[in-house]
């Protein structure tokens, strides 16, 4: 949150959409959850854009409202408890598209799964990207592209005790 930055196109909208979405669940009071999930999509959100200040805040916002639930340690561990690559609502990695035909166009991959280790910043960023999965001529381009979109991505950071904190492996 760096004062005189000028806003990326798309943040104010999102940020916009995402607090009617939280004033919605905080006016309605239907749902704990459903108000600390709003939250925390809107501190990842923040976490997207660079903006640690805003994200951290509301993650704590978020995990104190679930710390007064009568079932708090399983709430927080299922919204908090490990990483989160987001955005959330992504169901396929944007950037791993490839030129695989002789007149360039780009075609999506093939969907597999590989595992991934990693290390986690507490502002969300990797580190140590490892890609445990057998690797064979056959699937070599798709985990080197696998490993740099991993390498590139965001991703809600372990919150303990309303903090984030760094993650290992």
């Amino acid at each position: 949150n760096v004062p005189g930055r000028r806003e990326p196109r798309g943040f104010g909208v999102g940020l916009g959409a995402l607090e009617e979405i939280v004033n919605y669940y905080r006016d309605t009071g239907e749902s704990r959850y459903a108000l600390a999930e709003a939250i925390t999509n809107l501190a990842d959100w923040h976490l997207m854009f660079d903006r640690y200040r805003s994200a951290e805040e509301s993650y704590a916002e978020a995990w104190a409202i679930l710390e007064e639930s009568a079932n708090s340690a399983e709430l927080l561990d299922q919204l908090f408890g490990q990483v989160v690559a987001i955005p959330t609502f992504a169901s396929l990695p944007t950037n791993l598209l490839m030129g695989s035909s002789s007149s360039g166009e780009r075609l999506p991959l093939h969907q597999d799964y590989a595992d991934v280790r990693l290390d986690l910043t507490d502002d969300g960023a990797p580190r140590n990207v490892e890609v445990i999965s057998p690797e064979t001529e056959a699937n070599s381009g798709q985990l080197a592209r696998l490993r740099r979109e991993v390498r590139l991505s965001v991703f809600r950071p372990k919150i303990v005790n309303g903090e984030m904190v760094d993650s290992e492996g």
